[in-house]
């Protein structure tokens, strides 16, 4: 009973994100065929050139200004890298990103703390509503050759790497930066999204290990107890 209800829970916990993914990816790929307005311009409003090779978002997107798509927008940072070579197709992936991490997010918050997307050339918008340092080391501290395309989380979902185009997830680990001042232990999943056979990034949420405990601690069956055994 307890290994069938453990596995019942990580299974919902798994798609429940999937459908949020694909949700989210229905509402990019739409975004993209009908922008809004002068994305151009937008694009310079939201992600503001940082002088040294990248943009970074404005402190707006994160407090909801409703002078930034009306404040719909909101507990959203990003990092994009590589900002010399931005075309304005990328410029819309990323709007419309930033839409749809802020939009899922905002709409799950009352079970995932973040929602992000990532593409390719080290960018990535990432949306974050439990974070004491209001994300500060996406928006002005990460360097600026910063570089994670080769990264595990990155390449999970390729299409080298998954040619099925299904969601997968990294093994646990800690986190390359502080959260509330500390390096937490933490999975994260991953969908790519696909517009027709063209890869854009994939969407993916971190499930960080204390916020797993808790969850373990709620659900663990009556007259059972939960433990987690590591070799580390």
């Amino acid at each position: 009973i307890y290994v069938g209800e453990r596995a019942r829970a990580e299974r919902e916990l798994f798609h429940n994100f999937e459908a949020e993914a694909a949700l989210a990816a229905d509402e990019l790929r739409n975004s993209m065929k009908h922008p809004v307005g002068d994305e151009a311009r937008t694009f310079d409003a939201w992600f503001p050139d940082h002088g040294d090779g990248t943009r970074r978002s404005v402190l707006g997107l994160l407090d909801g200004d409703p002078k930034l798509d009306g404040g719909r927008v909101n507990h959203v940072a990003g990092f994009i890298g590589h900002a010399r070579e931005l075309t304005l197709r990328d410029k819309v992936l990323l709007l419309a990103a930033a839409r749809a991490v802020a939009r899922f997010g905002a709409a799950n918050r009352d079970h995932i703390d973040n929602f992000g997307f990532e593409t390719a050339k080290s960018r990535f918008v990432d949306y974050g509503t439990a974070r004491r340092d209001r994300m500060m080391y996406f928006r002005t501290q990460m360097p600026a050759d910063s570089d994670f395309d080769n990264d595990e989380i990155s390449q999970l979902t390729t299409p080298r790497n998954d040619p099925q185009r299904a969601a997968r997830c990294t093994q646990a680990h800690p986190m390359s930066f502080k959260v509330n001042g500390i390096f937490p232990m933490v999975t994260q999943c991953m969908q790519p999204v696909y517009l027709g056979n063209t890869y854009l990034g994939a969407f993916g949420e971190s499930l960080y290990l204390d916020a797993y405990l808790g969850l373990v601690e709620q659900r663990t069956p009556k007259g059972a107890q939960s433990l987690i055994v590591s070799d580390r």
